[in-house]
């Protein structure tokens, strides 16, 4: 019962997108799209009777997977800031899931529908409140900058995770405008790619830092 409590966002976005494809699934075309190519033409498609409900499915066993491996510290109201970040983690991934299965559904109603659009806008947006988060969450093994260096020190960890935050909050903004300009996808792969980068890098430097010093 805690955990519906502690989860009862991320429960409503994964009940939604269930509740999305049983609205949608008899007005639905008996093939449903679902992967487009990078010039945002359909180019694979599957039976409504897995496709409509897959994205849900996928949604409720991540989400419920997310929770069962939650660090411990999001667990415990005692270690503070995970304690309330990571729930809204699981959350944001519900609603990206949601979000993802009314683009689905609504590109099979309409014909040559493009959705790609709009999810490299939504995936931005996700990016945006991870790296919001990041700043805030304490070291474990589940959600962050996960590098031998960081997991190796708080005082890494924290300072890492400092400076990538915004980094990837940047990564995201700049998704979000690929997304409106057609160019989500290599605006994603390459603003989140060499956040990533520059990151890991970071992390690896001020470790080699704290060797030196001791």
């Amino acid at each position: 019962m805690n955990t519906i409590k502690q989860y009862w966002v991320a429960v409503l976005f994964v009940l939604f997108g269930f509740a999305l494809a049983a609205a949608y699934y008899k007005s639905l075309p008996s093939l449903i799209p679902v992967h487009w190519n990078q010039l945002g033409e359909a180019n694979n498609w599957m039976p409504k009777g897995i496709s409509a409900f897959l994205l849900p499915l996928t949604s409720l066993c991540l989400s419920a997977l997310l929770i069962l491996l939650a660090p411990r510290a999001s667990r415990e109201p005692s270690h503070g800031s995970m304690y309330r970040i990571y729930p809204q983690v699981v959350a944001a991934f519900a609603a990206l899931m949601a979000f993802s299965t009314f683009s689905l559904l609504n590109a099979a109603l309409q014909a040559g529908a493009r959705p790609t659009s709009h999810r490299f806008v939504a995936i931005g947006i996700f990016v945006i409140f991870m790296g919001n988060f990041l700043g805030k969450t304490t070291r474990n093994g589940i959600f962050g900058i996960r590098t031998p260096w960081t997991l190796a020190s708080d005082e890494i960890w924290l300072r890492t995770h400092r400076v990538g935050g915004p980094l990837f909050v940047f990564a995201g903004c700049a998704t979000v405008m690929g997304g409106l300009i057609g160019h989500g996808r290599l605006v994603m792969n390459a603003s989140i790619i060499s956040v990533a980068v520059v990151t890991v890098a970071y992390s690896y430097v001020l470790w080699r830092a704290s060797q030196r010093s001791i």
